[in-house]
């Protein structure tokens, strides 16, 4: 027997977003499973996105609340889903965009409260096309015993979840805060029990490469310092010491490799190179192909093309 059907709330937010926010709602307005509402949350705009805003509200369900100045993503997050009214909650941002199964496809793996949906998701550099995410970040979600222990070392679950209401109202909100707000919150999700599951499909465009907060690595290695202390003692009583350690290792590996990674986006090869090989001991096949494979070599095999810039040896 098929389920019945449950009211859909898309939770947007946005802040200055006229450069970048038209293909999120052009995506929400070609959604195979329409949204019953999409409750924007607009952070003290100057430019023109809120007449963008308003330009679609013929073509989608649209409420906008707005905030005098912007706000931090937790706080941002946590209006929208606050002005919003469905069972389930779609969580989206302004910069990416769902293809046109995306709130079919997740809605079809929630069948009740205790699981979050976490998308399938491309990695999209406009001017640059798509591919697979694992380029970056390594982001296989593992089976439910192993989420927590994976939870310590990365964040394996995008953004843009859907989750029931009911399972928001007992474990959120997000905090206020930026670059962690969701990790922290999937963390407190998954030590009460709320389970992950991923589509195979690919159903997301994740955007890398406009001035997004996750492209900010420096302040993102800071904020996520923070919040494995906040929880650490809760985590490493959850899954034991000797996990928590192992977890904590994988995590240096993944930062190393994403600076690396950074390094190469940017054409500054020589740096690339050495840290990768100053990170030999990692063990990490990544930063071992980064220090010792000619460098053109690995920017192809990352899908990088020419470096822009400076490409001296590293020394």
């Amino acid at each position: 027997m098929s389920l019945a059907r449950r009211s859909l709330s898309v939770a947007l937010l946005t802040g200055d977003s006229e450069a970048v926010l038209r293909p999120m709602l052009a995506s929400l307005v070609a959604q195979s499973r329409p949204a019953d509402e999409v409750v924007i949350h607009d952070g003290g705009s100057t430019d023109g996105t809120i007449g963008l805003i308003r330009s679609f509200e013929s073509l989608l369900p649209i409420t906008v609340v707005r905030s005098p100045s912007r706000r931090s993503v937790g706080a941002s997050r946590s209006l929208a889903i606050a002005a919003s009214s469905g069972e389930l909650i779609a969580v989206a941002d302004h910069d990416d965009v769902f293809l046109p199964d995306h709130l079919a496809v997740c809605e079809a793996a929630l069948p009740a409260d205790g699981t979050v949906v976490t998308p399938t998701a491309l990695l999209w550099t406009p001017g640059r096309g798509v591919r697979p995410m694992s380029d970056l970040w390594d982001v296989d979600l593992p089976p439910v015993e192993s989420q927590l222990d994976a939870l310590v070392g990365q964040n394996v679950i995008t953004a843009m979840t859907v989750f029931t209401r009911a399972d928001y109202d007992r474990h959120g909100p997000y905090r206020d805060e930026s670059f962690v707000e969701d990790w922290d919150l999937w963390i407190r999700m998954a030590l009460a029990g709320i389970e992950f599951v991923r589509p195979q499909v690919p159903t997301l465009l994740y955007r890398w490469g406009h001035a997004n907060v996750s492209s900010d690595h420096v302040k993102v290695a800071a904020a996520e310092e923070m919040l494995i202390e906040r929880h650490r003692a809760a985590l490493e009583a959850a899954i034991g010491s000797t996990r928590y350690r192992r977890a904590l290792d994988r995590r240096h590996r993944r930062t190393t490799w994403i600076t690396t990674y950074e390094h190469l986006c940017a054409g500054r090869d020589a740096e690339a190179r050495r840290l990768a090989r100053r990170s030999l001991r990692l063990r990490d096949p990544r930063l071992i192909a980064a220090a010792l494979l000619p460098t053109p070599l690995v920017r192809r095999r990352l899908g990088l093309g020419r470096p822009a810039v400076d490409t001296r040896p590293a020394t």
